[in-house]
């Protein structure tokens, strides 16, 4: 995408420096998370991020795959 005024590069800078501070303070509090869940909630939520993971994988691959068939 193109950010042809001041005010989109703003936004989009903005919204960076937001997700960025959220990751910090994630990480910040992870011993704290850790113990809030404990041992199954970790494997719950290590289950559902590679679920994701694998979701968004496959996702690429089916794009670039359509990509390739409809450039033909």
């Amino acid at each position: 995408q193109d950010h042809d005024s001041t005010s989109e590069i703003l936004v989009s800078s903005l919204a960076i420096l937001i997700v960025a501070v959220t990751i910090y303070f994630i990480l910040r509090s992870a011993h704290y998370l850790a113990r809030l869940l404990g041992s199954s909630g970790i494997v719950a939520i290590s289950r559902i991020i590679g679920f994701l993971t694998i979701a968004i994988g496959i996702q690429y691959i089916i794009t670039a795959i359509t990509s390739i068939v409809n450039s033909f």
